[in-house]
């Protein structure tokens, strides 16, 4: 399973900006658009791709939603730890959320 990181061939330290500049080159040079019909093959492929490549996009190009994966990321071996931050509640929402972006992404 390919981290989202790795799907859009950045580093975990990239910048909102290198995050975003990485998603639309890929973007578009796995649109499945850009692959003839009678291709199906190669059409299908390009489709998978693009597919993990919006997924990515959709959890590294929100603060938000990358902070969660990151630290989530980080702390697999302690799953209900809480950061210093947040009330004691909130891991367990988290990690339903955490597990709903994994989901969407094929990283399950």
């Amino acid at each position: 399973m390919k981290s989202c990181y790795e799907i859009l061939e950045v580093s975990e330290s990239a910048s909102a900006e290198q995050i975003r500049s990485a998603y639309l080159k890929m973007a578009c040079e796995y649109h499945p658009d850009r692959v003839p019909e009678h291709l199906t093959k190669l059409r299908a492929d390009a489709e998978d791709k693009f597919k993990q490549v919006q997924g990515a996009w959709a959890v590294l190009g929100d603060v938000a939603k990358r902070r969660l994966y990151d630290f989530a990321g980080r702390r697999q071996d302690v799953p209900n730890a809480a950061p210093p931050s947040q009330p004691a509640h909130a891991p367990v929402a988290r990690e339903g959320i955490l597990d709903l972006l994994r989901h969407r992404q094929g990283l399950v």
